[in-house]
């Protein structure tokens, strides 16, 4: 392998890292894998949200809803990786959660953490399935529901 295929490898697998542990249901320690000073765009909003802010989100949604990340391909330029992804999640008998993803995610080498990520799915997938199951998940709770706030904006 040349230094520039491990080069490459490197980053994808640091990139990466974050969805394979949402996967294992290690929920903390991938988002431990997202700097604090980062941000997460999202396409539904067209905005970017503090890292802090979507951790809180992931945590919630991975705790109602555990979802399994499949890494379809990468492209790697710079200290950027794009992750075209698969996921499905298991809500009930009837029903799963199954979306594409393409993540553009920038890593900090130094720190080994992910500092930025471009999020690209089909909104209206995630809009139809996970807003109701977040909703009746804050209703169980008696709590509003902060995460389905965040898929609707």
């Amino acid at each position: 392998m040349t230094e520039s295929n491990a080069r490459r490898d490197e980053l994808i697998g640091v990139a990466w890292e974050p969805w394979h542990l949402f996967s294992e249901g290690k929920i903390d320690e991938g988002l431990s894998l997202l700097s604090d000073d980062g941000t997460f765009w999202e396409v539904s909003s067209r905005e970017s949200r503090p890292m802090p802010e979507m951790k809180t989100f992931i945590a919630q949604l991975l705790s109602i809803v555990p979802i399994r990340f499949t890494l379809i391909d990468a492209i790697v330029e710079g200290n950027r990786a794009v992750l075209l992804a698969e996921s499905e999640g298991h809500i009930d008998a009837n029903e799963y959660y199954r979306n594409a993803y393409s993540f553009v995610v920038r890593v900090d080498p130094a720190s080994g953490q992910v500092v930025s990520v471009r999020e690209y799915s089909d909104t209206l997938h995630g809009f139809k399935v996970l807003v109701p199951v977040l909703r009746r998940a804050s209703i169980a709770r008696n709590e509003t529901s902060k995460s389905a706030e965040v898929i609707e904006s």
